[in-house]
């Protein structure tokens, strides 16, 4: 029909690894940054242990979605909300500072990659929604600002700015190099997010996600793994944060793993 795709796609990765081991950290939120990060670096340690290549959180972890979000500005119809959304965005980090720095002497530590959620500050503007993908080494090898954010009932995420392109980048593991991608939760509603990755040579996505999973939306995820040839790994909150359903998704839609329990714990399943 005429269509040219804007990024030509790439080449397979060379040495491509025959499995990569991925592992949804489902997670329920603590009450300050400092507890999530703790439960995290828990979580981590528990994954390496079970040899995962890779570990992903749920989205804006390090604040827990919008469980620090003032209560009183959830509670009172008449509250002054912009004050609460003040509040909440003081919790943002920067992508080069020690809450970063921590991570990236975690994974190489444990020799895995880690996909961590967390606000972003920015040096100009307010903060984004953003995941960024360490690699074993401890190198950062992107940080990606959700595109579409979600401000539908959600006053908080309303506040935060939205990123401006997509990124893809070689992986390193022990069994070879995978070309990794990310999107966030409510990207997953325009097609053109998995698209773009798989446009710019993305095998997996490590994907955050902080809402109610249902069966819709894994068939969403399953679409847009078979429509572009591309793996998934989702990371949702447990319960009663959100309701778990973290999920990995094969690049003919398969369903690999899909947790229905929302309990907390390492949901692991390997990619060929």
């Amino acid at each position: 029909c005429g269509y040219v795709p804007r990024v030509q796609p790439r080449a397979p990765s060379p040495g491509t690894p025959q499995t990569f081991r991925v592992a949804a950290l489902q997670m329920t939120a603590g009450k300050s940054v400092a507890e999530n990060l703790d439960i995290a670096a828990e979580y981590c340690r528990k994954a390496a242990a079970r040899g995962a290549d890779a570990v992903v959180m749920p989205e804006l972890w390090s604040v827990g979605y919008d469980a620090l979000f003032p209560t009183e500005s959830r509670a009172h119809p008449n509250a002054d909300a912009s004050r609460g959304i003040f509040q909440w965005l003081s919790h943002a980090f920067s992508a080069d500072g020690p809450e970063i720095a921590r991570f990236r002497a975690l994974a190489r530590e444990l020799r895995i990659a880690i996909a961590i959620a967390y606000m972003q500050q920015m040096p100009e503007g307010p903060p984004r929604n953003s995941v960024s993908v360490i690699d074993r080494h401890g190198a950062v090898l992107y940080t990606y600002s959700k595109v579409h954010t979600f401000v539908s009932g959600t006053p908080s995420e309303s506040a935060l700015g939205c990123g401006q392109g997509w990124y893809v980048a070689e992986l390193d593991t022990a069994g070879g190099s995978v070309a990794v991608g990310s999107f966030i939760c409510y990207d997953r509603e325009h097609p053109e997010a998995a698209r773009e990755l798989m446009l710019r040579g993305a095998e997996v996505v490590l994907m955050p996600t902080a809402c109610g999973m249902s069966e819709f939306a894994i068939d969403e995820l399953r679409s847009r793994c078979a429509s572009n040839g591309l793996a998934l790994c989702q990371a949702n909150y447990a319960r009663p944060t959100f309701n778990g359903g973290s999920a990995v998704i094969g690049p003919e839609g398969e369903v690999l793993l899909w947790d229905r329990t929302g309990d907390s714990g390492v949901y692991m399943a390997d990619i060929d």
